[in-house]
């Protein structure tokens, strides 16, 4: 059963909604309900010398303001 404790917090990270469906039926059953989600690290890279293509600082700027949401 500790599996399925596992399963979902990776399912949900997926976009899916396939643990709550599991969740409803019965099949799944949570095991824990942490008080705070769990954190995500992303980082954000690029090459050296990138700044120089606008197109890389645009899309670098357009995913640094909408991260900030996320």
């Amino acid at each position: 059963m500790a599996v399925e404790h596992r399963v979902r917090p990776l399912l949900c990270q997926c976009g899916g909604g396939l643990p709550d469906l599991h969740l409803a039926a019965g099949t799944l059953v949570l095991l824990h309900e942490p008080d705070e989600p769990s954190l995500n690290t992303l980082f954000l890279v690029q090459r050296p010398a990138a700044d120089a293509d606008p197109d890389v600082v645009r899309v670098r700027d357009a995913l640094r303001h909408t991260a900030v949401n996320w």
